[in-house]
């Protein structure tokens, strides 16, 4: 068909150019004949709206974090991804330390050294995988040390690194241990590291941790199933059941969300359907909301 109008466009301006009387019907057929640009100007694509946030949410002492992607749109809406890094769940594979007393163990020339951890850590989430935590504690001798370090997912397997500094005795101070490792099912944990004076490496060494020491914590990833996105209040509503097996299975949950304009201004509001029915804002600690038009 593109062809045989190319044609006719053809013989229709020769014969023009030549003085010829061209038939009624041949102008007409290249007059109705649109430019493709002209089409589109009146039928331009007109993007859906949007929410996109990753933050860093707490409540009641509760340590989460919340990515959320949804589309105003219909069929597919979007999806949230969710954890919660203080309530156990067996199977979620997401980790984090439990916060219990434990005996961290240090191998190398000249040990084992057995340091006590104290209970209770402070943790902080960076993604629906990876949590920060700080602790502390002591050792024989009046040695007083403090512990930092993440809890990650990388290429499903749960790893840990974690830095050591030292407080007491003054002699001890120039002293860190720099170690990384695995956590096992049994949330046992193992691996290598060395200790440093001043920054220069003084010893290798070998760790490990309990079962018991780290747990699975409760994570989800859920469809969207209802979604209201308004761009000029810069609010939102994203709607979805939390699947099987999580915790609270079932529970459908509403996340009422608002631009501030920047993390400290931005909120987040959580209801809880049957049979929970309760409604509690969120603080957001870190990331941003963003609705877009």
């Amino acid at each position: 068909m593109r062809k045989s109008r190319k044609i006719l466009y053809a013989a229709v301006a020769t014969a023009a150019a030549a003085g010829i009387a061209v038939p009624a019907a041949a102008t007409a057929a290249s007059a109705s004949v649109v430019h493709p640009a002209v089409t589109m100007a009146h039928h331009r694509y007109v993007p859906p709206r949007e929410v996109r946030a990753g933050v860093e949410i707490t409540s009641s002492g509760y340590e989460r974090y919340a990515q959320i992607f949804a589309v105003q749109q219909r069929g597919w809406k979007g999806y949230v991804d969710y954890t919660n890094f203080n309530v156990a769940e067996t199977g979620s594979g997401v980790w984090a330390p439990a916060g219990l007393a434990e005996t961290l163990t240090f191998t190398g020339s000249g040990g084992p050294w057995l340091y006590s951890l104290n209970s209770g850590v402070t943790l902080v989430a960076k993604s629906p995988t990876t949590v920060q935590f700080t602790g502390s504690g002591t050792y024989p001798g009046g040695l007083v040390w403090a512990i930092k370090g993440t809890v990650y997912r990388d290429h499903g397997q749960a790893k840990v690194e974690f830095t050591i500094t030292y407080s007491a005795p003054a002699a001890d101070t120039p002293y860190k241990v720099f170690a990384h490792g695995t956590i096992a099912s049994d949330g046992s944990a193992s691996g290598t590291g060395e200790q440093t004076y001043n920054g220069s490496p003084v010893l290798p060494l070998g760790w490990s941790l309990p079962a018991g020491s780290f747990q699975q914590v409760d994570h989800f990833r859920a469809p969207v199933t209802s979604e209201s996105i308004q761009v000029k209040g810069q609010d939102a509503t994203v709607s979805f059941v939390i699947p099987s097996p999580a915790v609270s299975a079932g529970v459908p949950i509403t996340w009422q969300l608002h631009n501030g304009g920047r993390p400290a201004k931005d909120s987040f509001q959580e209801t809880d359907s049957a049979p929970v029915n309760v409604t509690f804002p969120e603080t957001v600690e870190a990331g941003h909301i963003q609705i877009l038009p």
